[in-house]
């Protein structure tokens, strides 16, 4: 069978077209406001997408159940669902011609794809219309070199064009990662170099897209919920985000630049009264970082609730996506000697249970290690149909000032939708002005309402910020095609 062209990029372009992405061009007020959209309403039934009009639209690019090509086995599998981390490899210098990358956070077997979760490739261009279409086959990515992966959810792109996706799930036993006797997400019990079948899982997973192959997972960045990460560009220093409540920040740095198979894990620590803080160094031993939030919390690291997305500011800071849960036990991780984050003491509502609602925005400086809360989840004051709960992924587009927000709801009560919802969950995506001083959730602009049961993840921009694209994920099944099952899209109009 023949298989797509092997895709052929320098590191150098590579580069070049990372910078694209993180460019920043300096326009006027007004032209900003210019290239702004006209806010869609809200919408508590849909079970389609809804985006602006006029010149926007949207195309489906990928969709769960398409064919795609295991190569190593020479056959077809249809496609994984549950999308979610994406990024785009742009090929030479081109804007509008590249590599796209589709995380799978799956967890079921899969007799060609293989077991567990996965990742698929694809080419895609921009044609003289203005639409992006998809070259050739999709292909999957092979992880049998490490013994397959699980829960791929987010993840970040390295200076040097690799991948890292992250695994959410860390198992404690074979038991859990079967459902049920006969329904196991990975049916092979056989340990992996050395080490029981599920302490395989649970780490990072560096991989060659063009090769589609993974290289190796990085059990010195530490076992925990992988959720968000980024890639500084000394090419040693990568932020790691663990999804859970009670969870830990990690900051890894690699003894050698482009080499993430050796390093130091550290944790980080608030300071007094929630001024600055300072990085915990965790043991090197792969046994002591199996459990890398306990021992984090065991030496007095800061304790969040689920720390999700984290994006790189020009100015050198980051926004932090802190997605907040309900009723969260931190009784366990004070006994350990965690410390709650100041802005969490709010939260408290006794008996060592933190009750967080909405969740927020965080922004973390990393020259002074202060962290402080950008924009609080919630009700709008002024515009009571504004309404921010559990942020997730996020984006910045440089070109214009915005933060994309993803939301991914915990739940459907305290407000989060009305009570005439139909018990359906219904996200939003958002867009922040960042010119905007001490913004407020008022401030906030609805750019998508999400078709039901859905969450949007992995949204990112192409190179020229023309286009958005984004998955929607674990769709309700009532929906009506397309979406009733996992898709990619791509939303065009700026």
């Amino acid at each position: 069978m023949k298989s797509l062209p092997i895709f052929r990029i320098c590191q150098s372009l590579v580069l070049a077209g990372l910078s694209l992405l993180a460019g920043c061009s300096q326009e006027s007020s007004q032209e900003q406001k210019s290239s702004r959209f006209n806010p869609v309403d809200t919408s508590f039934h849909t079970k389609e997408l809804i985006v602006p009009g006029g010149k926007f639209k949207y195309r489906i690019l990928f969709h769960e159940g398409d064919e795609v090509l295991a190569e190593w086995a020479d056959t077809l599998g249809m496609a994984k669902g549950s999308h979610d981390f994406l990024a785009f490899l742009p090929l030479g210098k081109a804007e509008d011609h590249g590599i796209l990358w589709v995380n799978h956070e799956a967890h079921s077997p899969h007799d060609v794809l293989g077991d567990g979760g996965g990742a698929t490739v694809m080419e895609v261009f921009r044609d003289s219309t203005g639409d992006w279409r998809v070259i050739g086959m999709p292909q999957a990515v092979d992880f049998r070199e490490v013994g397959g992966t699980l829960s791929n959810c987010l993840g970040a792109v390295t200076p040097w064009g690799t991948v890292l996706t992250s695994e959410e799930t860390e198992p404690l036993s074979m038991r859990q990662l079967c459902e049920s006797p006969g329904n196991c997400a990975i049916r092979d019990s056989a340990g992996v170099g050395g080490w029981a079948r599920w302490k395989n899982y649970g780490w990072m997973v560096e991989v060659d897209p063009l090769g589609r192959k993974a290289i190796r997972k990085h059990h010195s960045m530490g076992r925990f919920m992988h959720e968000g990460a980024y890639c500084m560009p000394d090419q040693r220093t990568v932020f790691l985000m663990d999804d859970i409540g009670p969870g830990a920040f990690f900051k890894f740095v690699a003894d050698r630049p482009k080499d993430l198979s050796q390093g130091v894990l550290y944790a980080f620590k608030q300071g007094p009264n929630g001024q600055g803080g300072s990085w915990i160094q965790l043991p090197r031993e792969r046994d002591s970082l199996l459990i890398a939030r306990e021992l984090a919390f065991k030496k007095g690291a800061t304790a969040f609730i689920r720390m999700e997305d984290i994006e790189l500011h020009p100015d050198g800071s980051f926004f932090i996506t802190e997605t907040g849960l309900d009723s969260v036990d931190f009784n366990q991780a004070l006994v350990w000697g965690a410390q709650p984050a100041k802005h969490l003491a709010g939260k408290h509502v006794g008996n060592g249970i933190y009750d967080d609602k909405f969740g927020r925005i965080l922004k973390f400086d990393p020259s002074s290690n202060q962290i402080s809360v950008y924009l609080e989840g919630g009700p709008g004051r002024d515009d009571q149909s504004i309404h921010l709960s559990n942020p997730d992924n996020i984006a910045l587009d440089t070109k214009r000032n915005q933060l994309v927000i993803h939301e991914d709801l915990v739940g459907r009560n305290a407000g989060r939708l009305p009570s005439n919802s139909q018990s359906v969950l219904i996200n939003e995506i958002y867009f922040l002005d960042l010119g905007i001083q001490k913004p407020t959730l008022d401030d906030l602009q609805r750019f998508a309402v999400i078709p039901a049961g859905a969450e949007s993840t992995g949204g990112i921009w192409s190179p020229d910020f023309s286009a958005y694209f984004f998955n929607l994920q674990h769709p309700s099944e009532t929906n009506p095609a397309p979406f009733n099952k996992a898709c990619t899209v791509v939303v065009t109009g700026w």
